[in-house]
């Protein structure tokens, strides 16, 4: 969908105009579908935050590091 759409968008312009190293995100390690999303993009897990972040509900929840570097980049399927 369009989500796959804006990244290879952002993986692109990233990658082939600004060229970039590396491409690093954070996201919330009990948000699967955004990880599972990312993954899909070509993001690796890299690091772990542990309770990083408190949420409303009083609950600590892990930060995830995920990234991507240009060498990997080259080799994605999202391209084709």
């Amino acid at each position: 969908g369009s989500a796959k759409e804006l990244m290879q968008i952002l993986l692109d312009k990233s990658f082939n105009e600004l060229k970039l190293h590396t491409l690093k995100l954070e996201v919330f390690s009990d948000n699967q579908r955004a990880i599972k999303f990312y993954t899909k993009c070509g993001f690796s897990w890299e690091g772990l935050l542990r309770e990083h972040f408190l949420r409303s509900d009083g609950i600590f929840v892990d930060l995830m590091i995920m990234g991507m570097i240009d060498s990997e980049y080259k080799k994605l399927a999202i391209l084709k």
